[in-house]
């Protein structure tokens, strides 16, 4: 597997895991070199991964396929069954420091996520 941050991804099982799964890595790895180049590495704490994690595995959570153009969508804040008007990009850019980002309550799913990722920690011992 691959560690990213606090999340030890799995190596994908079938190649549908991989495409589908792809996007909301991506973007996760995405939002986190985005955060760290506009305050640092130091301030990506535990809280401001989980927040990036959430946001960015939301979207893959309501479709059964994520494909380039709904993770554009959903990037631009434009999709309409997750997070909605939130365009987690333009935020973190006009934040003044990075703590702000915890204090983002739009995203949604975070339950849900919760489970997953206690789910992934499982399988990664």
């Amino acid at each position: 597997g691959k560690k990213i941050g606090i999340i030890n991804f799995p190596e994908p099982r079938s190649s549908v895991y991989f495409y589908f799964g792809r996007g909301s890595k991506q973007l996760y790895e995405c939002a986190l070199l985005f955060f760290a180049d506009r305050f640092g590495i130091e301030n990506l704490s535990k809280a401001v991964m989980q927040q990036l994690y959430t946001w960015s595995y939301s979207l893959r959570l309501v479709m059964e396929a994520v494909y380039p153009q709904t993770v554009d969508k959903y990037v631009r804040g434009e999709h309409e069954r997750v997070n909605y008007g939130l365009a987690m990009f333009s935020e973190i850019s006009e934040m003044k420091n990075g703590e702000e980002l915890t204090q983002i309550k739009k995203v949604q799913n975070f339950t849900r996520l919760m489970q997953v990722i206690g789910i992934i920690w499982k399988i990664n011992g």
